[in-house]
C-alpha cells in the first residue's frame, strides 16, 4: 500500500522502491494458551476521538459480558481517568500507565482478547503492536482503516466498522467462541514469524548488497 502511493506520488518506477518493515521479537513475544478470564488489551496513545471511541466499545461489551475486564496500556489522559472513575464499571478497567516494551509480553499473556481501534487511515503502516498481537498468540479485533491491511492479510482477527457497537459484538464473538478465536491467533502466529528481526535484517543486507552491486 505505502508502494503504490509513493510510486503514484512521486511518479517513480516500481523497481527503485524497497519496503521493509518492522520486524518483531519472536523470543520476546512469544505464544502461550488463551486464558480463562475474559481480558481485552488495548496498548498505545489515545487521541481524544480515540479514546471516546475504546469507552463507547468499553460499554457494550460490558452490557453483555459483564465479568469482562479491559486494559488499557499507555498514558491516560487525566479527563478520561476523571470519566472513567464516576462510572459504574470502573472496576472492570485496569489502567497500568505506560509499560516498558519488554514488559508488554506479561501483560498480552493475560488477555484473551487484543484490539486496535485506529479511527483513520494514516497511509498504511505497519503497526508494531499488531505483529506484538500476532506473535503472542492472540486474536485480534481492528477497526477497517489501511493500517489494519496485516489483519486482512493474515487472517488473524476481525475486521470491524468504525462502529462501536459493532466493534463490541466482534470482541464478544471472540470471547464466547474459544474454537475461532483459537484459529484466529494460529494464523498470526504463523504470520508472524515472517517479520522476525532475523528475517528483516537479512533483507536489509540483501537490499544494501544490491545497492553496492549496482
Amino acid at each position: 500500500l505505502l508502494k503504490s502511493k509513493l510510486i503514484k506520488f512521486y511518479d517513480i518506477s516500481a523497481d527503485k522502491i524497497e519496503v521493509i518493515p518492522n520486524g518483531v521479537d519472536l523470543e520476546l513475544f512469544k505464544p502461550t494458551k488463551l486464558p480463562d478470564e475474559d481480558i481485552i488489551i488495548y496498548y498505545g496513545t489515545l487521541a481524544p476521538h480515540r479514546a471516546r471511541f475504546l469507552v463507547k466499545v468499553i460499554e457494550n461489551v460490558l452490557k453483555r459480558r459483564r465479568d469482562a475486564k479491559f486494559i488499557i496500556i499507555g498514558d491516560v489522559p487525566r479527563w478520561l481517568q476523571e470519566y472513567l472513575a464516576c462510572k459504574s464499571y470502573v472496576e472492570s478497567i485496569i489502567m497500568p500507565g505506560y509499560i516498558e516494551h519488554d514488559k508488554l509480553p506479561e501483560w498480552i499473556r493475560k488477555a484473551k482478547v487484543c484490539i486496535f481501534t485506529q479511527d483513520i487511515s494514516l497511509g498504511g503502516r505497519f503497526p508494531t503492536k499488531l505483529l506484538d498481537y500476532m506473535a503472542s498468540g492472540r486474536p485480534i479485533v481492528a477497526t477497517d482503516v489501511d493500517e489494519s491491511w496485516p489483519i486482512k492479510e493474515s487472517g488473524a482477527g476481525i475486521i470491524s466498522p468504525l462502529n462501536p457497537k459493532a466493534f463490541a459484538e466482534n470482541i464478544i464473538k471472540l470471547l464466547e467462541d474459544k474454537e475461532f478465536a483459537m484459529k484466529l491467533a494460529e494464523r498470526g502466529v504463523k504470520y508472524a514469524r515472517q517479520y522476525s528481526w532475523n528475517n528483516i535484517v537479512a533483507r536489509y543486507v540483501k537490499l544494501m548488497k544490491k545497492v553496492i552491486e549496482s
